[in-house]
């Protein structure tokens, strides 16, 4: 999986709209919608903190392993 399909299925896993999500991460919601549609690349000030919000490693989040629910 790559950055833009991890963070859109961890986006749609979330309870909460993706503008909520990005209001809790300090984002404002267009770039959140801009790394999850693949338009720019996530910078890494701000990996660690989607990171810590969706419980997910760095590379779990940026492609370079798969995390196990990932496909329910």
């Amino acid at each position: 999986m790559t950055t833009l399909t991890n963070l859109k299925v961890l986006l749609l896993k979330d309870d909460l709209p993706a503008y909520k999500v990005a209001a809790k991460l300090g984002l404002h919601p267009s770039i959140l919608s801009e790394y999850a549609l693949g338009k720019k690349t996530i910078p890494k000030r701000h990996i660690r903190p989607l990171c810590r919000y969706f419980k997910v490693t760095q590379q779990e989040l940026l492609g370079t392993s798969e995390f196990s629910d990932a496909t329910e």
